[in-house]
Order: C-alpha cells, then structure tokens, then sequence
C-alpha cells in the first residue's frame, strides 16, 4: 500500500485493511488532483471513513 497527500494531489494505491477476520477494504485505489473535489459515496459500511482514517494517519492500512 502506497499513500501520499502532497501540493499534487492525493495519490493512494492499493489500500487494505481487515479487522479481525472482516476484510473492510481490498486493494482500493484513490487518484485525487490537485484543486478537485472528491467525494466519497456508498452504502453503511462500505469503508468510507476507514478510508479518510487511513488517509488521514489516524488509523494505518494492512
């Protein structure tokens, strides 16, 4: 898993992560220009705010 924030961008590859036994995200892919929104959408449960968790270093990836 690779996870960057820079002046370019968001640029996150390959991002996992299981508690115990539930995998909640497998291999996600997240490419955000510099300057763009990005919004997250998806069903309860579907590894929204693990990922912005992720992304924000509270939490770190498998």
């Amino acid at each position: 898993m690779t996870a960057t924030a820079s002046a370019g961008g968001i640029d996150a590859e390959g991002v996992c992560i299981s508690f115990g036994e539930h995998l909640v995200l497998d291999h996600v892919t997240l490419n955000v220009a510099e300057g763009t929104i990005c919004a997250l959408l998806g069903p309860n449960g579907a590894g929204k705010t693990t990922m912005v968790r992720i992304l924000s270093t509270l939490i770190r990836a498998d």
